[in-house]
């Protein structure tokens, strides 16, 4: 493929993909029922909402449901999705602009580490995590410092990686 090839299949990659899920919901509703787009960060999409797909198919047989993962906000705008599902403070959703929001359900928050790190013990002190190098996830960039508050542990702020 050439470097304009390249450039226009990314170009219509989007209203391609768009045309085949239509076909697919159209082929599948066989003009009945209806569609709902969602998209949701992949740890929920697969832990919490698919297992519970079943039984909103027994309730809803007309409606066939697309999930898409996203792991960042975007502009429904510019998508075809009717909902989506995050993980976020009030803060963070007055910040997605031309949405509201509803709170599902609750999260705890805990680190995690292989256990070749605990040297032996079966948990650290949150103060000694503090020293440790640490992982971010990028959708939760202030997610350490929010545990370490919680805490109340006095945690070197530095750029998570």
């Amino acid at each position: 493929m050439t470097p304009a090839g390249a450039d226009y299949a990314r170009q219509i990659m989007r209203q391609l993909d768009s045309m085949e899920r239509d076909t697919l919901d159209a082929m599948a509703r066989q003009g009945q029922g209806g569609s709902l787009q969602l998209a949701a960060v992949p740890t929920f999409a697969t832990r919490w909402l698919v297992p519970r797909l079943p039984d909103f198919a027994r309730l809803q047989p007309d409606i066939t449901v697309h999930i898409e993962t996203r792991t960042r906000p975007f502009l429904f705008n510019d998508t075809p999705f009717d909902a989506a599902l995050y993980a976020g403070t009030p803060a963070q959703a007055k910040n997605w602009a031309g949405t509201r929001s509803v709170l599902l359900l609750q999260e705890d928050v805990v680190p995690v580490c292989c256990p070749s790190l605990l040297g032996g013990k079966t948990q650290l002190a949150p103060a000694a995590i503090a020293h440790m190098p640490l992982l971010q996830q990028s959708t939760r960039p202030e997610g350490w410092t929010r545990w370490f508050d919680a805490q109340q542990v006095d945690a070197p702020r530095r750029s998570w990686r």
